[in-house]
């Protein structure tokens, strides 16, 4: 699949201020959320980045679906994607939910994308279908039991560190691929990768392993810290 540079070099530089604010949201976590620092205006700000990053995910699904046509791996390329980030979305919910079984991450970001990819991959390059997804997203949908709800959004059942459910993010996400399929869709040329990446885009290629990776990095910093060092 062809790529757009500027998409990396966004990718990468989100990451930035979404590292920051997983600082404030991890040392928050490992206090059982007796501190918020999070909260801090600033702060919050920061971690709104997060809808930079869906909005990106949905673009990207887009330039794949258009291009699906000259790709006949399409679906299985998709599906192994989506599989890898619920992959990693798993190894940080297990992590939280040994560490912190109160304030687990059952259903955050990266659960969300991975879903959203699956279910949107077969439709993404038809835009009125998107905008039935759209719509259904506004529907009031009953609760049916604690997993489902938590995936769809009807009900929070659970603390936890980090949500994401469907109903309230697929919004998004649907209109990153509205908006690539705007953009790409009459773009004959895509840019082609440089033969020597720069930093932001080395960050946004690999924005998966980085995300999973300071996440993680952090919650095994501040939690050694606080129980084993008693530094705060």
């Amino acid at each position: 699949m062809s790529r757009i540079i500027l998409i990396d070099k966004i990718r990468g530089f989100a990451f930035i201020p979404m590292f920051i604010f997983h600082i404030f949201s991890t040392y928050d976590l490992t206090n059982n959320f007796t501190t918020l620092t999070s909260g801090n205006p600033i702060v919050s700000f920061l971690g709104q980045i997060r809808n930079v990053f869906i909005i990106l995910a949905g673009m990207s699904l887009s330039l794949s679906a258009l291009n699906k046509r000259n790709n006949k791996s399409y679906y299985s390329v998709r599906i192994k994607r989506s599989i890898q980030i619920l992959i990693h979305a798993l190894a940080i919910s297990a992590l939280t939910e040994y560490l912190f079984p109160g304030f687990a991450i059952k259903f955050g970001i990266l659960h969300f994308i991975g879903i959203a990819t699956l279910l949107l991959a077969p439709i993404a390059s038809n835009n009125i279908l998107l905008l039935i997804v759209l719509l259904i997203c506004f529907i009031k949908i009953p609760n049916i039991n604690p997993t489902v709800d938590t995936i769809l959004g009807t009900s929070i059942h659970y603390n936890m560190a980090d949500w994401f459910p469907l109903k309230q993010n697929l919004p998004l996400i649907v209109s990153g691929v509205l908006l690539g399929n705007v953009i790409f869709e009459k773009k004959n040329k895509i840019d082609k990768v440089q033969t020597q990446d720069s930093v932001l885009e080395w960050m946004g290629k690999n924005s998966l392993d980085l995300y999973t990776g300071h996440v993680v990095l952090l919650i095994l910093i501040f939690y050694i810290a606080k129980h084993h060092f008693h530094m705060y």
